[in-house]
């Protein structure tokens, strides 16, 4: 084997011997029909460090997710997890479609956060594309993803 088959054996070990978090767990059903919000942030709130937070294999659909706080969390998305954009970004939120999909409050710094695996994440972005001429996003004057 070499060094790095063997850094990721080790890496995928250590994630599967830490304390998971499975989204389906707080309601997610990855259906690609069933809006997955609450459920995949109640999982990613009910992370602490060291947790691994998992989507199994499946679409799950949501608007922006804050990620806020989840320092030492482990996001491990799996072949065939994919975590897609709620497709309406006009409906993301009350500030309009300029949100991220995955974000943080902005008035803090996360350490030892991970987005790793073979699954997807989808933000849609074809989609509020359109939005970037407008004059509410000039104001806004920042695009802010994770």
């Amino acid at each position: 084997m070499r060094t790095a088959e063997v850094l990721l054996f080790a890496a995928g070990a250590a994630a599967a011997a830490a304390a998971t978090c499975d989204v389906r767990t707080f309601g997610a059903k990855g259906d690609n029909v069933t809006e997955d919000t609450a459920a995949l942030q109640a999982a990613i709130d009910a992370c602490s460090p060291g947790t691994v937070l998992l989507p199994p294999p499946g679409r799950y659909l949501s608007r922006p997710l804050n990620f806020s706080g989840r320092n030492g969390v482990a996001f491990l998305i799996e072949p065939g997890a994919e975590l897609i954009a709620w497709p309406n970004v006009t409906t993301w939120n009350e500030s309009g479609p300029f949100w991220p999909f995955l974000y943080t409050d902005g008035h803090e710094t996360l350490t030892d956060v991970t987005i790793s695996g073979g699954g997807t994440i989808d933000g849609q972005g074809w989609r509020w594309w359109p939005f970037l001429k407008t004059r509410a996003f000039a104001q806004q004057g920042w695009l802010r993803l994770i």
